[in-house]
């Protein structure tokens, strides 16, 4: 296969999978996370976006330092409520995919 040809899948192929990382998480969804710097417990939330287009978590009650709420990079595990359970969402890719005024130094 030409190098191009190829170069032209690894590009579509990585646009198709962020797009579908990204349907995993959408406004008002209700999560848990683990926040780097916030204690080892689960803080419940709903994801909210952000002007420049970044998704960020709103906890339902300010965690330790008053924090309420937290970027994508700074969130070490997240899952998303799926009916009565909960459903673990790898939030690396997500947020890799985010516009860059999105990372920032914290991430």
């Amino acid at each position: 296969m030409r190098g191009w040809v190829r170069r032209a899948l690894f590009v579509t192929t990585s646009l198709v999978a962020g797009v579908a990382f990204a349907a995993t998480l959408a406004a008002g969804n209700e999560v848990r996370v683990r926040a780097s710097g916030l204690g080892d417990a689960w803080r419940t939330g709903r994801i909210f976006k952000t002007q420049p287009g970044c998704l960020m978590v709103k906890f339902d009650a300010p965690a330790p330092g008053g924090y309420t709420s937290a970027s994508l990079g700074g969130i070490a595990a997240l899952e998303v409520r799926d009916g009565g359970g909960w459903r673990a969402v790898d939030v690396k890719p997500i947020h890799a995919a985010e516009p860059a005024d999105c990372k920032g130094d914290n991430d």
